[in-house]
C-alpha cells in the first residue's frame, strides 16, 4: 500500500540524477527508467495484483495507515510519520512487530540510485529580531538534541551531532518491544544511500500525474501516455524560457 503522493519517487530518484531535460534541452520524461516504472506499477495494480488499482484506491479513498496497522495489508510505504499512529494503541491496536526496509529502485545495479530525503520541517529567525544571537543558539541546541521528545510523532533530529539513542527511546517510547529496531536503525540512522529533494514545478507534476493517472485507470496505453507527457512537458519548457 501507499499513497499516491510518493507514486512518483521512483521516477524522480532516476531524474533528480539524469535530469528532467536532455542535452538538447527537450523532455527526459521518455527515459527507459520511467517507462518500467509505469510498466512495473501498472502491472502490480492489474497482473499480480500485489497494489490496489488506482481507481479503487480514489473512489474508496483507502485509509492506507489504518489498514497497514489493522493488519490488512502486509506493507506500507510511508515517511517516519507513520510512528504517531503506529505507536497509538488506543486507536491502532496490533499484534505484530513492524519491521524496516529501504524502497525498491528501478536500477539493476545499486551504483547511482538516490532515495528521496530533505528536511520536512524548518524553522527560521526573523531578520529583525533583536536576539538573533541568542535564537541561533536555541536553535543549534534543538537540532542537536533538544527536539528528540518530537521523535515520537515521526519527526527525527536532522543534525549529525544528534544523540540516536535518545532519538530512537523517544520515537519508541513503551512500544520498543513492537518494532524490528535493527531494521529501523539501519534505514533511519545507517542507510547511506545519496538523496534528493524534489524540485519540479508544480505544473510539472499535475501534468504527468494527470497522463500517468489515464494510464492506471485504463483509459491510455503506454505509448500514448509516454507521449503525452513528453508534449505537454516541452510545451511548459517553451513557455518557461
Amino acid at each position: 500500500m501507499q499513497n499516491t503522493e510518493p507514486y512518483v519517487d521512483p521516477i524522480d530518484a532516476v531524474l533528480s540524477k539524469d535530469g528532467y531535460t536532455k542535452a538538447d534541452g527537450t523532455s527526459n520524461l521518455d527515459h527507459p527508467l520511467v517507462r518500467k516504472w509505469l510498466e512495473s506499477l501498472n502491472g502490480m495494480m492489474k497482473d499480480d495484483k500485489t497494489t490496489p488499482p488506482l481507481g479503487e484506491q480514489l473512489t474508496s479513498k483507502m485509509p492506507v495507515e489504518q489498514m497497514f496497522l489493522s493488519g490488512e495489508v502486509p506493507m506500507l510505504n510511508i515517511g517516519a510519520w507513520l510512528l504517531r499512529s503506529s505507536n497509538n494503541f488506543t486507536d491502532y491496536p496490533r499484534d505484530f512487530k513492524i519491521a524496516f526496509a529501504p524502497v525498491p529502485h528501478l536500477q539493476d545495479e545499486p551504483e547511482g540510485f538516490m532515495t528521496r530525503g530533505g528536511i520536512g520541517d524548518y524553522i527560521s529567525i526573523n531578520a529583525k529580531s533583536k536576539n538573533q544571537a541568542a535564537a541561533w543558539e536555541f536553535l543549534k541546541w534543538y537540532a542537536d538534541g533538544g527536539m528528540a521528545p518530537m521523535a515520537a510523532g515521526g519527526r527525527l533530529p536532522a543534525s549529525k551531532d544528534a544523540d540516536q539513542n535518545a532519538a530512537l527511546a523517544s520515537m519508541l517510547g513503551d512500544k520498543a518491544d513492537t518494532y524490528d529496531k535493527d531494521s529501523l536503525m539501519y534505514v533511519v540512522f545507517d542507510n547511506k544511500t545519496p538523496t534528493f529533494v524534489r524540485s519540479v514545478p508544480q505544473e510539472v507534476m499535475d501534468l504527468r500525474s494527470q497522463e500517468y493517472e489515464k494510464y492506471f485507470l485504463g483509459a491510455q496505453d503506454l505509448d500514448a501516455t509516454i507521449a503525452a507527457m513528453v508534449s505537454r512537458h516541452n510545451e511548459f519548457l517553451k513557455k518557461a524560457k
